[in-house]
């Protein structure tokens, strides 16, 4: 395989070439994306791109165009929870590793249920069974969204052994 080379970007290209050489991008509680953003990013995609959004509360932003397109369509909320974490039985799928994204206790979370794409397939849901991740196919590429940050301050998320696992499928 090649080398892993990180570009922590503190906002997303305009321009479509400079998402030319990668493979994966990681947007860790974007808030919503720029007309020209969203074109740029989409036509990466659409050439077989890779993207995943962990959204949160940054994500409710309303800036004049902007949207969570491509990742969301329509109306999110970011809600306080007192949810465990993900329903073990949805992500099965990730093996062993996925059963320690049950234990998560997330501070909050953002609801996603009214703004699924019609060509998205969720991927994994809450204790509560509303949606926690899902996956959509654009042309080549995939984009992934999934209701709760990175952060360490709205949960443990990123020390759980499913972390790695769901970032391996991905």
């Amino acid at each position: 395989g090649g080398d892993i080379v990180l570009r922590p970007w503190t906002t997303l290209p305009e321009e479509d070439a400079a998402y030319n050489d990668l493979s994966l991008v990681v947007l860790d509680d974007p808030a919503p994306l720029g007309p020209e953003v969203r074109v740029a990013l989409e036509g990466w995609i659409n050439r077989g791109g890779t993207a995943v959004a962990w959204l949160g509360p940054r994500a409710i932003g309303n800036a004049l165009g902007s949207s969570l397109s491509p990742f969301l369509e329509g109306n999110v909320v970011w809600e306080p929870t007192q949810i465990e974490g993900f329903d073990p039985q949805s992500v099965k799928w990730l093996g062993s590793a996925g059963a320690s994204l049950g234990d998560i206790h997330p501070k909050g979370r953002l609801s996603m249920d009214n703004a699924l794409p019609t060509t998205s397939t969720v991927r994994a849901r809450w204790t509560d069974f509303r949606v926690s991740a899902l996956e959509r196919k654009l042309g080549m590429g995939a984009l992934w969204s999934i209701g709760i940050p990175i952060s360490a301050e709205q949960s443990d998320v990123a020390l759980r052994p499913g972390f790695l696992a769901l970032l391996e499928q991905i």
